[in-house]
């Protein structure tokens, strides 16, 4: 028996190391969730700044200042909301906007699940850190700025969205430091998850 057991593993290890990762995935994504609830409640008992609904909708009013900054071709519109690196990465995709006389529109955005997916809080604040993954459909496309031709897309095209804002905790709050699209559930296990005693 114990042979024949032997020689079942070394016949499938492929399958069964396969087996093995798929369970450990299978266990974290069903641990990580608990996991930022508790971060968050243990947070926010001693900081409010850490409260669940203020972070959501900080990531939501983001989200809809990314695409009104593209929209508008001014990254002005994010200035106050946005870290410098998000700051620069926003005016580099408006000046290739502008560069190509292109214009951005958007319109019909639902968002049907909103979730914080990571976060570190650091005793001195210094790293503290959040990231949402923000699911839902919306309509979204780009046209030549003469022709008014369609580029990329069509308006009547409503397409799904999948995407993860990072923030970062700066002395007076919150602010975007990036903004991911085309998220898949393996982005989703990336985002850090700390709590410091």
């Amino acid at each position: 028996m114990q042979n024949q057991v032997i020689e079942f593993l070394a016949n499938n290890i492929d399958h069964v190391i396969k087996g093995i990762i798929g369970l450990l995935f299978f266990i974290y994504g069903i641990y990580r969730p608990f996991r930022v609830r508790f971060i968050l409640k243990r947070s926010e008992e001693t900081d409010p700044i850490w409260k669940n609904n203020v972070l959501l909708c900080a990531a939501e009013k983001a989200f809809y200042l990314i695409h009104e900054s593209l929209a508008k071709r001014d990254s002005a519109v994010i200035g106050d909301f946005v870290t410098d690196h998000m700051f620069k990465l926003q005016q580099r995709e408006i000046d290739e906007l502008i560069a190509n006389k292109q214009l951005y529109k958007y319109a019909s955005i639902k968002i049907s699940k909103m979730d914080i997916i990571g976060c570190e809080n650091y005793k001195d604040n210094v790293g503290d850190n959040y990231s949402v993954n923000i699911i839902g459909e919306m309509i979204s496309y780009i046209t030549d700025e003469s022709k008014n031709e369609f580029i990329h897309s069509h308006p009547s095209n409503l397409r799904r969205f999948n995407c993860i804002l990072d923030f970062y905790r700066d002395s007076d709050g919150w602010y975007l430091h990036d903004f991911f699209e085309d998220c898949t559930e393996d982005d989703i296990t990336v985002s850090g998850l700390y709590l410091e005693n």
